[in-house]
Parts: C-alpha cells; structure tokens; sequence
C-alpha cells in the first residue's frame, strides 16, 4: 500500500479565553498607533454590544493592495466568556490619544457672525488668522484666539483660549415671529465645561 499523511482537517484552539484580533491600519494613521493603547470593536455576532483590547504588535512589513498600503496590528483580546470564536469579523477603534478634564468643541470652530443677522448686538472681531471662536458678553458678541489640538473628526480639543463658564455661540437659528420670517436668534450659547474627549483611529 502507498504510503501518506493524513490532511488536517480542522484545528482546535487550545484556550478561547485569549484570542487575537490582526487587522490593517493605514499608513496615514500607523505612526498614531503604539503598543500598549486601549482598542475597543464589535462584531456583527453581537451588534450593540463593545469589546475590548490591547495593541499587542505593530508589524512593520506593508501589504500593498490596489496601490493602498497598510500595516498589520496584532491585537490582545480577553475573552472569559468565550462568546468570541475564530474567524469572525470585527469592527475596530484603536484609542491613540485620551485626554481628561478638557474643553471640546465641534461646530463653533466653523461659525462667523454676520453683522446684518446680529443688528442688536456688537460683534468684535480681532485680524488674527489663527484659529478663534465667537463668545457672547452681554451686548456684545466678541472672537477669542484659540489653540486647537487633536481632533476625533467630530470634536477638536481646544488646549487654550477660553475658560470654563464662557458663552460660546454655536450659530444662528431662523425664527418666524408674528407670522414674519427672518427674525435671528442665537442658537443656545453653550456655557464651557470640562469634557473627555478621545482620539481614534
């Protein structure tokens, strides 16, 4: 009889309470990502429902595929409750930057008051071509230099400028009153408090 090695035909994990997740990161974010930061994702499995990681590897051999190149990220996953299983796909958002105790902001940073929509009010502005933001003193609608860090796509960190308790005026809402539209309202002026905001891949 002929000899021959019996094929594999399937492999049993020895322990699914520690998995890992390999996925790419662009090369437009690889240089964001470390060892050692928080990752969370989902899986279809479970819609809803996070999980969590650890950056265990960066592998720094590219795939080049369709001219697009990107890095392989091993990922460290606890999975006590063995609800994880291998193969399936996962969503993933690596947390390359955290920050605690912080002012936040979104939309304001793209607003400027028009002085025909404001006529009751005093608009100040300064010739700083930095980044700024319309605060709301009284009468008085008056631009502050800011200082603008990360970013999440969403919201953007403001390092310096402003201070907690400052009206920030977000923009302009259109009302009808007495049945004549145009009448300019302010949007509700958002009063600063301390935020958290966290930068993803």
């Amino acid at each position: 009889a002929s000899s021959f090695n019996t094929p594999t035909l399937f492999t049993i994990a020895n322990d699914l309470t520690k998995m890992q997740i390999e996925t790419d990161v662009d090369e437009a974010d690889i240089g964001r990502v470390q060892v050692g930061q928080k990752v969370s994702f989902e899986v279809d499995t479970y819609p809803g429902e996070k999980f969590y990681g650890t950056v265990n590897q960066i592998r720094l051999e590219p795939t080049v595929t369709s001219n697009v190149v990107t890095y392989t990220v091993i990922i460290d996953v606890p999975n006590p409750d063995e609800k994880l299983f291998p193969g399936m796909t996962a969503n993933v958002n690596i947390t390359t930057q955290s920050s605690l105790g912080v002012c936040t902001m979104s939309e304001a940073l793209y607003f400027t008051p028009k002085q025909e929509e404001l006529k009751q009010y005093t608009i100040e502005d300064h010739p700083s071509k930095g980044n700024k933001l319309w605060i709301k003193e009284g009468n008085v609608i008056k631009a502050i230099s800011v200082t603008v860090g990360a970013s999440d796509g969403v919201r953007s960190l403001i390092l310096s400028g402003i201070k907690e308790g400052d009206e920030v005026v977000l923009g302009i809402e259109k009302k009808a009153m007495n049945e004549k539209k145009g009448v300019s309202l302010f949007k509700h002026p958002r009063s600063i408090k301390n935020n958290t905001q966290q930068k993803s891949k």
